[in-house]
């Protein structure tokens, strides 16, 4: 009788210790879960933060200048912005961008830009010329949905660019030569 009563305590301490462990699985597996979601949270939260902050320092009230000229693009006549403040690249819009004949290709489907207007899509990107004063420069576009056509740093600074808002002159260096462009600035309060 006693060795009966051994038996089934050492199948029950088996049992509980076997659903012991069951539970123990289960809830490590249901913690490292939350410890992930809780990673992705302060990821996101990380992110939301620093878009807050980009947005409201853009927000900050500033006097603003914009340079606009005339150039040729793929040989049609356009306006563009001359943006020293937009640090990445240039941009245009998906419809100037058809409007001007370009050959754009597929951007990868995670890229984005942010700017004054926040932030943008980036759609396609196309290379072509640019033309200043009859002279042909090498360009770069990313296409969004951003404002018309925005000349950026990566242009600016490929061709030594020189903007001196004094005389309101744009100066390209290209080939050793260097074009002096007069453009037209505008200034206005950004709030």
């Amino acid at each position: 009788m006693k060795a009966l009563k051994d038996l089934k305590y050492k199948q029950k301490y088996k049992h509980l210790k076997k659903e012991k462990e069951k539970l123990k699985n289960y809830y490590k597996n249901e913690f490292e879960e939350l410890e992930d979601k809780l990673a992705s949270l302060k990821i996101e939260n990380d992110e939301l933060k620093n878009k807050f902050y980009t947005i409201e320092k853009l927000k900050k009230k500033q006097k603003l200048y914009t340079c606009q000229y005339n150039v040729k693009i793929n040989d049609i006549e356009t306006n563009v912005c001359i943006d020293s403040g937009c640090d990445r690249m240039s941009f245009m819009t998906m419809k100037k961008a058809k409007k001007l004949g370009l050959k754009i290709k597929p951007a990868d489907k995670n890229d984005y830009c942010i700017g004054v207007g926040g932030q943008s899509k980036i759609e396609g990107v196309s290379s072509t010329t640019i033309e200043f004063d009859s002279i042909k420069f090498s360009i770069h576009f990313e296409i969004g949905n951003t404002s018309s056509i925005l000349i950026g740093c990566n242009f600016l600074k490929h061709y030594n660019a020189e903007i001196n808002f004094k005389t309101e002159y744009l100066k390209l260096t290209y080939n050793d030569k260097t074009i002096k462009i007069k453009i037209n600035m505008y200034w206005f309060i950004f709030i």
